[in-house]
């Protein structure tokens, strides 16, 4: 929610101390105006913040996790690979109230194809159903897909694992950007790099129920190749103006691309078209850079901007003396003509890339700005902090600095966001995340707010 009091009776709002009595934090409305009071950019503890700890088989590292938003139950969902019960992809279900998180039991999803190491689920709020793409050591690291109904804090009714990907060769992906929920089309839409590519070139694949909440059955589509490369830094999001989600991508170590994904039909055709897929023109970034801010164990490259109908993507930018930690900005026109706008902003949050600085994107709705976030190095025992950024359409203003989220000891990793409007339940933005020193950590898997403040 944006400021739409600018002034009082002549006054700016930083001249002001009271209204009638009543400070400026308990003042919600002015003639029927939305009034928010200055906020400074803070990190929020969240009352029962460790996700994993009603495990009993040891160790508490968690690979791969994930957050999934889930705000028509008031709820988020953590998805991860428990690393004390054989890496099996796991999620546990939260309810958000104020800033205490209660956590259902902890699901396991699949013990039937090995341990997990890349997850991320969806969420389908009109039938409130979840569905997780998620990458196994089994076979050539196959990727699969399960589904079940969101109840009471737990997941049930599980429907079979689906085969996403079961190509012989190695098949790899990225911690925080594999699937993105595409309700126009209700489709989980998996990206990946194929092993049986001749070059691994990376793929996209499309995901739909088959049937009722009564057996959440999968159908998986034929997959598509969007980027005949080795290099497999990826990332895809959701566009709710044009109603298609978009892809960027390294083609090369200092070529960023971008396109349209174009769904045979929407919601209400069959499901072999709607998991037929087409792809848009490609556009290159003019300048060099990658998306290697977030590497293998970091957080989404990409996130949507409802309120500007833009896409921030986190990008590392070649200056020359080295790689900056960078935002673009993306616009997808009527006719899915995807064009990377000259707006660039600056990142101080986190460093340019590394695979243990767990670095990322996200949009905050109920502050209208746009939040990085990352560690200030690689190296074990690293900062992890965050910074704002606003952009009013044609350019961005930054924090221009960093606030600490975590001084804990170890590599961050795992960080996860809910990459969907969260102003329904938090004025912060969700984000997981799991230090990892190399062997165990006591820290285990924990729950990150980041309110960026205004």
């Amino acid at each position: 929610m944006a400021n739409q009091v600018q002034a009082l009776n002549g006054l700016t709002l930083d001249k002001i101390q009271a209204v009638n009595g009543l400070t400026d934090a308990k003042i919600e409305h002015v003639n029927g105006l939305d009034f928010v009071s200055a906020v400074d950019p803070s990190k929020i503890t969240m009352t029962n913040e460790l996700i994993n700890s009603g495990r009993s088989w040891g160790g508490n590292i968690c690979y791969a996790s994930h957050l999934t938003d889930g705000t028509a139950q008031n709820q988020i969902i953590a998805t991860y690979g428990d690393d004390g019960n054989g890496d099996y992809v796991t999620a546990r279900v939260g309810t958000i109230s104020g800033d205490t998180v209660t956590w259902g039991t902890e699901v396991e999803l699949d013990d039937g194809h090995g341990g997990s190491y890349h997850t991320e689920g969806i969420y389908n709020s009109e039938e409130k159903r979840f569905m997780i793409h998620y990458h196994t050591t089994s076979g050539s690291n196959h990727h699969y897909a399960i589904a079940g109904n969101i109840v009471d804090k737990s997941i049930d009714t599980l429907g079979t694992a689906a085969l996403v990907e079961g190509g012989s060769g190695y098949n790899q992906a990225v911690n925080s950007n594999i699937a993105v929920y595409n309700p126009t089309s209700d489709t989980m839409d998996c990206i990946y790099e194929y092993g049986d590519d001749s070059s691994d070139g990376n793929h996209i694949r499309s995901v739909c129920f088959t049937d009722t909440d009564a057996n959440n059955n999968l159908t998986v589509g034929d997959r598509e190749e969007f980027a005949n490369t080795a290099i497999e830094f990826m990332a895809i999001d959701y566009n709710s103006q044009r109603g298609q989600s978009v892809l960027v991508y390294n083609t090369a170590s200092n070529t960023v691309k971008g396109r349209v994904v174009i769904h045979g039909a929407t919601k209400t055709g069959s499901v072999a078209d709607r998991n037929t897929i087409t792809l848009g023109t490609e556009a290159q970034l003019s300048t060099s850079a990658n998306l290697q801010v977030s590497e293998y164990y970091g957080g989404r490259t990409i996130c949507w901007n409802p309120d500007q109908n833009v896409h921030h993507v986190l990008v590392a930018w070649d200056q020359g003396s080295g790689y900056v930690g960078t935002i673009a900005t993306v616009t997808i026109g009527s006719s899915n003509d995807f064009t990377w706008e000259s707006d660039f902003a600056l990142v101080q949050s986190g460093t340019s890339s590394g695979s243990n600085t767990g670095g990322g994107i996200v949009y905050n709705h109920a502050r209208d700005r746009i939040v990085t976030y990352g560690a200030t190095s690689s190296a074990v025992g690293s900062q992890y902090n965050f910074e704002y950024h606003t952009y009013n359409g044609s350019s961005y203003s930054s924090q221009g600095s960093a606030t600490t989220l975590s001084t804990r000891n170890g590599h961050h990793r795992g960080c996860g966001t809910t990459k969907t409007d969260t102003s329904a339940i938090h004025t912060g933005s969700f984000m997981v995340n799991h230090i990892y020193d190399g062997s165990d950590d006591e820290s285990g898997l924990r729950l990150y707010c980041m309110d960026p403040g205004g």
